[in-house]
Parts: C-alpha cells; sequence; structure tokens
C-alpha cells in the first residue's frame, strides 16, 4: 500500500531525503569517477585513432565552425565519400 505525501506525518522523510543534494551529487561524481578512472591512462582503440589524431577538424589550425559544418570524420557532409555521422557535441569534446 502505498502513501500519499498528505498522508504522512509531518518529519517523516525516506532516507535519501534527509541527505543534503550536494552531498548526493558528490557521491554519484565520485562513483562515475571511480568507474572510469582506470580508462584514462589507455590507448586510443577501434577507430579513435581516425575520429581524434587524424581528424582535420580538432587541429588546432582548423576553424571552430568546421565541427558543426562537417561528419564526425572531419569530412564535408556534402563529399561523397562521408559518413553522413553529425556529431558536433562528440568532436567538440576532442577539441
Amino acid at each position: 500500500m502505498r502513501v500519499r505525501a498528505a498522508d504522512r506525518e509531518p518529519g517523516a522523510a525516506s532516507a535519501l531525503s534527509l541527505l543534503p543534494v550536494s552531498l548526493v551529487h558528490g557521491l554519484c561524481a565520485a562513483v562515475c569517477a571511480a568507474a572510469y578512472c582506470t580508462g584514462l591512462s589507455g590507448e586510443l582503440v577501434h577507430d579513435d585513432v581516425w575520429a581524434i589524431v587524424n581528424n582535420p577538424d580538432l587541429r588546432p589550425s582548423a576553424p571552430f565552425t568546421n565541427i558543426f559544418h562537417n561528419d564526425f570524420w572531419g569530412k564535408s557532409m556534402g563529399d561523397n565519400s562521408s559518413h553522413k555521422s553529425y556529431r558536433p557535441l562528440c568532436t567538440l569534446t576532442f577539441k
């Protein structure tokens, strides 16, 4: 049987609602960091070399706006050899 919020006694709360929101966010961030920290020292795998190292849009000399005009691999969207995978936000994380 579920208890409506209006029927609860004043002061009755779940265990999570007693924790400050910032503590819950901090714990969530810590768990995420612990899960991914081992991969930070790893090498690039699969297609990472082509998507990051060889991508002309990610070079320091490339105009920032190219990311929004080209596909994920740095080719023009109008090019016949373009994969047509448009992921500018993902590409921005590599810049």
